[in-house]
């Protein structure tokens, strides 16, 4: 027989009360775990512990006493319809729900104990087709847990364009788009996780985001109607995006030392495509249209790293550092299209690539004196450095693109630009609170700054 902890496994082992976490726990060896905790009662004497330790030695003996728990499921179904007199892509925009029938649960959680030391467990709920959001975990107790969830969502978008009272009564009050515009997003992700109590904590997770859909802007092309124009044609955009990012955190005591270190690299693609009224465009709707096709892709290393230690009661030492570096490139292209998606002539503008370079390194000191008497002295040091780079050729032009005919150089231009700075930040704090219902204190800091940039554009 056990009796368990539900958050860390076995908390009694009957017959051996040196592996009992809950001997651990009453006798103050675990940091942060002791028990009972602070402020909620007294902590038992040597003589209580030596109490515990006997009757887990000699069995733990206590009717309460159970194996292995039974598995624990609970479920709440539900089913809904909606019907909607009126506006429904208003309706499915302000409630994040079709008309019709949607079914599913609104709850789900699931507990398995494997054996006395290993745990399952599943929590979330499924409500199709709008929203799904689950997350299980496997946790052995002193050795880690796996992690996994999914979650997915959809937003609805309302297509209609504005609204301008003097066309009520004419071609049209209002326009649609006589398209469905929805937007799939969510994110898989999985974390492995190691809790060895000799070996440092290490948290390795791998996540994938997504965008896909497409919703409606607020870029409203022209109308014209009786002689009058007004911006009041709805337009949209494609979207198609994913993010992978992968992280590993690293954390351990050693020595007195407080040591920690987290990772992470990030993969970002983003394709979108925007459809709206052109400028040119005559009539109530358009003839002319404009099309925006804009790319990007990235990759984000950063990695910080800390280390504390505390060299007296009353004397604590803190460093850090900090990298990050961003490499992106993009491409821009906007031609003048009729509704036939032909390019017709108009103005045409495309710019690849445009490129961006980042890298940044910071890094700090500070430490801390106190309290003595209620006064605390705590002073540091930062430094941070940083260059930018960026790179963008484009061609700008009237006319019809004509992929036999060379673009002329002049209608050509590129633009670079260059930044580097040195940023260094000094502090230093005095407070004082043994003054009773006051707080003293008195801080200054120091900053100091060099930056050079350069910026080319022939316009």
């Amino acid at each position: 027989m056990c009796i368990r902890d539900r958050a860390e496994g076995v908390a009694i082992i009957p017959g051996n009360s040196g592996a009992s976490s809950l001997i651990h726990y009453v006798a103050g060896q675990v940091e942060g775990m002791e028990m009972p905790p602070e402020g909620d009662g007294a902590p038992l004497t040597d003589l209580e512990v030596g109490l515990l330790r006997a009757w887990i030695d000699q069995g733990a003996e206590w009717d309460g006493a159970g194996g292995t728990p039974e598995p624990a499921f609970a479920a709440e179904p539900a089913l809904q319809w909606f019907s909607v007199d009126g506006n429904e892509d208003l309706f499915r925009e302000h409630s994040f729900q079709d008309e019709g029938w949607s079914a599913g649960l609104s709850r789900l959680q699931m507990e398995q104990w494997l054996d006395p030391d290993t745990r399952v467990t599943l929590e979330g709920r499924i409500f199709l087709p709008s929203a799904v959001d689950l997350t299980m975990e496997l946790r052995r107790h002193e050795l880690g847990f796996v992690r996994a969830g999914v979650e997915h969502y959809r937003r609805y978008d309302n297509n209609y364009g504005g609204y301008y009272r003097p066309f009520e009564n004419q071609v049209s009050p209002a326009f649609r788009l006589d398209r469905e515009l929805e937007m799939d997003s969510g994110r898989v992700w999985t974390e492995l996780g190691l809790r060895r109590p000799d070996l440092p904590e290490i948290t390795l997770g791998y996540e994938y985001r997504f965008r896909e859909g497409e919703q409606s802007t607020l870029h409203w092309g022209p109308s014209t109607q009786g002689g009058e124009t007004r911006n009041i044609y709805p337009a949209y955009k494609h979207v198609d995006e994913d993010v992978h990012i992968l992280r590993l955190d690293a954390r351990h005591d050693w020595a007195g030392f407080e040591f920690e270190n987290n990772f992470m690299a990030e993969w970002t693609d983003l394709d979108t495509r925007r459809v709206e009224a052109s400028p040119l465009s005559t009539g109530a709707r358009p003839d002319t249209l404009t099309t925006i096709n804009e790319s990007y892709e990235s990759t984000l290393l950063a990695n910080t790293v800390s280390l504390q230690k505390k060299i007296k009661d009353w004397w604590i030492v803190t460093g850090g550092y900090y990298y990050s570096q961003i490499d992106a490139d993009a491409a821009f292209r906007q031609n003048t299209t009729d509704t036939s998606g032909q390019s017709v002539f108009g103005p045409q503008w495309f710019s690849n690539p445009i490129d961006l370079d980042w890298h940044t390194h910071m890094f700090n000191v500070s430490t801390r004196f106190g309290p003595w008497e209620g006064l605390t002295l705590s002073g540091g040091f930062q430094g941070n450095w940083e260059r930018q780079r960026g790179l963008a050729n484009s061609t700008y032009f009237f006319g019809i693109p004509d992929p036999d005919v060379e673009i002329p150089a002049f209608f050509s231009s590129t633009a670079t630009s260059n930044r580097q700075s040195v940023t260094t930040t000094e502090h230093v704090r005095v407070r004082f609170n043994r003054i009773p219902r006051t707080i003293l204190f008195a801080e200054a800091e120091w900053e100091q700054e060099d930056t050079d940039y350069f910026e080319s554009d022939p316009g």
